[in-house]
């Protein structure tokens, strides 16, 4: 084989047969890294469903009575900011059925939850990377939340550990109103099923009548 048929070879067929296996390993590597940078409190993310969509910030309201009526509080649509929460030195914001990009370093309220103030569960999660906030967490401590319509306080009145996602959601059954908490347990890279969980109940703040 001459030397111009080599560097053929070469250059047209073995480098870019290289160059390609280069460029696949790379791609599911971070398709790889980002799974495990953002991981759900229930799924595991999906590249396809970065769909970063603007984050709404109602405007205040200033309700003077001890009750507010349902009605009075705008329908909150998905990625609304609706206050923050504060515990132990710790802030996280709190957004209503925020997407994956939106979730990020804030406690994300479900889609299905009361309304805070409101009789029943008020049920959300963060991600591995700020559960801090709840590891912080004990019994007895307080948890402030200054929302667009009023400022709440509930109490941390038990932890549990190694919960399934199904157990932690019904954990606060049998409370009126009250707050739970949940991320991810586990010590090793990636998400898992065993979920560490607050469970609160509202000691102070304006009661949400329909």
């Amino acid at each position: 084989m001459n030397h111009y048929k080599k560097r053929f070879i070469k250059s047209g067929i073995v480098i870019p047969i290289i160059a390609a296996v280069i460029v696949t390993a790379l791609f599911f590597a971070v398709i790889y890294n980002i799974s495990f940078t953002f991981p759900s409190a229930d799924k595991s993310v999906i590249l396809a469903d970065y769909e970063k969509s603007e984050i709404i910030t109602p405007e205040t309201l200033n309700i003077k009575s001890d009750e507010i009526k349902k009605e009075k509080i705008p329908a909150l649509s998905a990625n609304t900011l609706v206050g923050t929460a504060k515990a132990n030195g710790q802030t996280l914001e709190l957004i209503f059925n925020a997407n994956d990009v939106n979730t990020v370093k804030k406690l994300n309220i479900s889609e299905n939850s009361k309304l805070i103030g409101e009789t029943g569960c008020v049920f959300a999660s963060c991600y591995k990377q700020n559960s801090g906030f709840v590891k912080s967490l004990k019994t007895g401590d307080k948890i402030e939340l200054q929302l667009f319509y009023g400022n709440y306080e509930y109490e941390v009145i038990d932890i549990k550990t190694n919960t399934d996602l199904s157990e932690a959601e019904k954990s606060a059954d049998g409370i009126s109103r009250s707050f739970v908490i949940c991320t991810d347990n586990s010590s090793s890279v990636g998400i898992s099923n065993q979920y560490l969980t607050a469970v609160c109940k509202m000691t102070d703040g304006k009661i949400i009548t329909q």
